[in-house]
């Protein structure tokens, strides 16, 4: 159709992204010939490279290393006809990205061609490494751009290894759990759910799970995503001060009142049922926290429900709370069960932003109309990081068959870092004496002194260092 046209019809793609996705960019892919064109074609190319050099610029969403390769690739194809002199022409252009009034741009030509011939191997291997460099140096795409890019090699094995290591997942909890598994699975995991939508931590609903559970053979082999209380925390406030379960009409739930989360007691008592559970799951586990809800809007239209969801300071208060609930089932977990990582979802959705106020304009956009559910995009988002927690967290873990340490049938051994147990690691050095000024408890919590009583921070003192054989001698 023309380079005039293509670059108009260009901005008006760009524009419709823009009002649908208002944070994206958007970027143009050099195309890969797979069969001859028109010899135009090669002419309209290098105006269209020129124009996307002038309107873009230095922007990350233009791969300028690839459209070079696409210049180069042309000009090396041997040209049918050689003018006798340059001819100068002229393409109407828009201005800019944003502006659509055309201006003259001026082109030189020395020969022309009959045939654009489409890309070799050679060629379109050259292309695909440019762009991945492009994503590599920009982007920290995983991807390197040495990597041989043949369909045959692949085939032979080099591309299954990846997928070969890849755990199989194990998936607990309600709605969200569920599409996380379906997303999970179009990637190529290996998955098993278990989640049922609506799911929340009674107890009958628990003893069905355990009882499932227990059925499950080799269950050790499975990485277990689980989200047991996304259901249990959001309340609404009642008129007596108290907090009180959503109630379900029409297939909606609703909050009759202003939109608040339990209590910490409240969550650890039914954290505390879910022990049977958890005795289940022996291997890696990931604990997704609860996703905020009704942040910006409420669950319908109806007045007094969700009440306040239109002030501005309720976003980020909500989000506080939810937060807040993260803390505690972090602190939990990690405490009382080994191999658990609680990811800081919100947080990881929106590394850029560093206030509750910025996390909670950002979430704007990632969630459904429902107000509970995130849109395909949000929850592909979730996926990326449950996919990177397994590859840095668990990686090691995953790597380790049978026991650790000890001869058959002992215990396995545990070691403990940072607030994890890994099953993986080195013994702790021994400890030297010191005086009770600088003694430091490291691998967890303080513990019990059989010295308490005496004095010192929190009445835990340990006893004097013995005298030193050495004290007052000169030490060869």
């Amino acid at each position: 159709m023309g380079t005039t046209i293509y670059t108009i019809e260009w901005l008006k793609l760009v524009q419709k992204f823009a009002d649908r996705w208002r944070i994206g960019k958007i970027g143009p892919c050099p195309p890969v010939l797979r069969e001859n064109c028109a010899g135009t074609v090669t002419k309209q190319l290098v105006e269209l490279r020129t124009w996307f050099d002038t309107v873009y610029g230095s922007s990350i969403s233009y791969p300028r290393v690839a459209w070079t390769q696409i210049v180069n690739i042309l000009a090396s194809q041997v040209p049918d006809t050689e003018l006798s002199s340059q001819e100068i022409y002229t393409v109407p252009l828009p201005t800019s990205i944003t502006d659509p009034h055309l201006r003259p741009a001026k082109f030189v030509i020395s020969s022309s061609t009959a045939v654009t011939a489409a890309f070799d191997d050679g060629a379109t291997g050259e292309l695909i490494r440019a762009l991945l460099t492009m994503l590599t140096d920009t982007f920290n795409c995983k991807a390197h751009p040495g990597d041989i890019l043949v369909r045959e090699l692949a085939e032979q094995g080099g591309a299954k290894e990846s997928s070969d290591t890849r755990p199989a997942l194990l998936v607990l909890g309600g709605s969200h759990s569920r599409i996380l598994a379906a997303e999970l699975g179009d990637r190529g995991y290996e998955i098993l759910d278990l989640s049922i939508p609506g799911w929340v931590p009674t107890d009958s609903n628990i003893a069905k799970l355990d009882e499932k559970l227990s059925k499950i053979e080799s269950i050790e082999k499975y990485t277990v995503v689980m989200d047991f209380v996304s259901n249990y925390v959001y309340r609404f406030e009642q008129m007596d001060g108290t907090l009180a379960f959503p109630y379900k009409v029409g297939g909606r739930y609703h909050m009759l009142s202003k939109v608040s989360v339990c209590s910490k007691e409240s969550l650890v008592s039914v954290l505390d049922k879910l022990n049977n559970v958890m005795g289940h799951l022996t291997g890696p586990k990931i604990c997704l926290p609860p996703l905020p809800r009704y942040l910006h809007n409420g669950c319908c239209e109806e007045e007094g429900h969700c009440e306040g969801v239109d002030l501005p300071t309720h976003a980020s208060d909500l989000l506080g709370k939810c937060q807040g609930i993260r803390k505690i089932v972090k602190e939990y977990m990690v405490s009382k069960y080994g191999g658990v990582w609680v990811p800081d979802t919100v947080q990881q959705l929106l590394p850029d932003c560093s206030n509750m106020g910025s996390l909670a304009n950002g979430l704007k956009d990632l969630y459904a109309k429902d107000n509970v559910h995130l849109t395909k995009h949000g929850y592909s988002k979730v996926a990326d990081i449950i996919v990177e927690c397994i590859k840095t967290k668990f990686s090691a873990c995953l790597s380790v068959s049978g026991p650790q340490g000890g001869h058959l049938g002992e215990k396995p051994q545990s070691f403990f870092w940072r607030g994890f147990v890994s099953p993986v690691g080195s013994d702790r050095p021994r400890e030297k004496y010191f005086s009770t000024k600088h003694k430091r408890f490291t691998g967890g919590p303080l513990r019990p002194s059989p010295y308490s009583g005496r004095g010192g921070r929190g009445g835990h003192n340990m006893p004097p260092p013995a005298p030193s054989p050495f004290r007052g001698r000169k030490r060869f």
